[in-house]
């Protein structure tokens, strides 16, 4: 039994590694088509993930570059069929119409579907950070939970704020008041709410058109 249970894993993990190695070939031999200036000019616009991550598309002549949230702008080329690819990586990007012809979402590989971004068209939300005092932004430290398992800790990090979410990385949030904040990876917000006498309670993380109240409890 202990026998063909081994070799039962040999034989997947060898088909695993097979599939990596297909998968490793089929990007390196990926070609890419040269596009016009007026190929590429309907794709350019802002998309947005049901999480709120950003995907700003963008072009500089006959070259299309896509950016995620506040990260590198990185070129992608074109492999056929309204699918982009980056160079040296496994992420695809397929830009598909509605009925109407126009490029409306962008479904998103990256080791496995992601999400789909949608394309944005309601007016653009440009945020201007303000200079905060540190010790008012000391006040904001502490974990606040949204939900059972689920908390955001609030760090002061020199002078920049950070917030993490459960299972998630650390991002600065930037002060748009003295008690309102915003993110650059993703369209949300955080507004910190006190009582009577001052004291910071919880915070309110507004995104997706939703408002979720988090606790302080440390």
């Amino acid at each position: 039994m202990n026998m063909q249970l081994t070799l039962r894993v040999s034989f997947m993990i060898s088909s695993m590694i097979f599939q990596v190695r297909r998968l490793l070939m089929s990007a390196m031999t990926v070609t890419a088509i040269a596009p016009t200036a007026e190929q590429l000019e309907p794709l350019v616009g802002r998309y947005v993930t049901p999480s709120g991550t950003r995907l700003a598309v963008t072009r500089d002549g006959n070259r299309l570059f896509l950016q995620r949230g506040d990260g590198e702008k990185s070129e992608v080329f074109l492999a056929g069929n309204d699918v982009f690819f980056v160079k040296d990586a496994f992420t695809r990007f397929s830009f598909r119409r509605d009925g109407a012809a126009k490029y409306v979402r962008v479904e998103i590989d990256d080791w496995g579907p992601q999400p789909a971004a949608v394309r944005d068209t309601s007016p653009e939300v440009v945020r201007t950070a303000v200079k905060a005092d540190p010790a008012v932004l000391k006040t904001y430290e502490g974990d606040y939970e949204l939900a059972p398992g689920f908390v955001i800790t609030i760090s002061l990090e020199g002078d920049k704020l950070m917030a993490q979410a459960t299972g998630q990385p650390k991002f600065e949030i930037f002060p748009s008041s003295p008690t309102e904040f915003f993110l650059k990876v993703v369209d949300a917000q955080i507004t910190f709410v006190k009582d009577a006498s001052g004291a910071v309670t919880q915070l309110v993380l507004h995104q997706g058109g939703r408002d979720m109240p988090g606790k302080k409890t440390r």
